[in-house]
């Protein structure tokens, strides 16, 4: 099955790289778009931001031990909105100044 969905991912990747008439183009939605810019900030900033909501929900008398699935979900919209939001700042004030600083090396 780890097969089947590799194969599965290799292709989508392929399509949207190489082919010129696709099904949906994902770089033409403004919303992917938008968070790739941010993508590697949520990459690094993901598991930090899982330990500070955890944390939160302890310290706010939620059960972390025993969840339900609206804990789960709610967790997961919390943990994505702090990852995401972390990201954009991280990335506008250290990720920016590196990334300008490539031209001069270039």
């Amino acid at each position: 099955m780890p097969f089947l969905f590799s194969l599965f991912f290799a292709f989508i990747i392929a399509e949207q790289n190489f082919a010129t008439r696709s099904f949906y183009k994902i770089g033409n939605s403004k919303w992917l778009s938008f968070l790739g810019r941010y993508t590697y900030g949520m990459y690094c900033y993901h598991m930090i931001m899982f330990a500070v909501a955890m944390s939160l929900a302890s310290k706010l008398g939620i059960d972390v031990l025993h969840p339900d699935k609206y804990y789960l979900i709610g967790m997961t919209l919390v943990i994505f909105v702090l990852t995401t939001l972390v990201s954009i700042v991280s990335y506008h004030i250290f990720e920016k100044k590196f990334l300008d600083l490539k031209s001069k090396f270039i």
